[in-house]
């Protein structure tokens, strides 16, 4: 990184999300090696809720991790694949189509234009035309969204 700002915008997240007192508690539990040891990062990992990667590189700046451990790391997951990558494992389905529209425009948007439709002030076509909701999905996403729970939105 050669760009300054983007530099300490880093290193502002890295300890807003995982300061020196959290990593430095968290790897007293899990870190006993200054090397690459995946079952301690696993645990340091699971302890500040941080990635494996994440957690690696805030050891390595913590000096808990010598800077050979990235190379390590990288060997780690070439060999074996990047455990924190989950491939999607088929079976799944999309959710509904009304809890993605519900999720992109809300409740409010629903209630307001989903209220001119049904009193005939804006039409399937004027609705598509204002949102790029298609008509076919209008309908059960104006109905859903009047019972829907904030919990739908997350499902999506």
């Amino acid at each position: 990184m050669s760009n300054a700002i983007e530099r300490r915008c880093n290193k502002f997240a890295a300890m807003f999300i995982a300061p020196d007192e959290v990593v430095e508690a968290a790897a007293k539990i899990s870190i006993t090696k200054s090397d690459f040891d995946i079952s301690e990062l696993r645990q340091f990992s699971q302890l500040t809720k941080l990635s494996l990667h994440a957690s690696l590189l805030r050891l390595i700046e913590a000096d808990r991790y010598q800077e050979s451990a990235h190379g390590a790391w990288q060997s780690y997951i070439s060999a074996n694949g990047d455990p924190d990558y989950k491939k999607a494992g088929g079976g799944g389905r999309r959710a509904d189509e009304w809890k993605y529209k519900l999720s992109k425009y809300g409740f409010a948007f629903a209630s307001v234009f989903g209220g001119a439709k049904r009193a005939g002030d804006l039409d399937d076509i004027e609705i598509y035309r204002i949102a790029g909701i298609k008509p076919k999905w209008q309908d059960s996403y104006f109905e859903n969204a009047s019972s829907a729970r904030a919990e739908d939105v997350e499902d999506a």
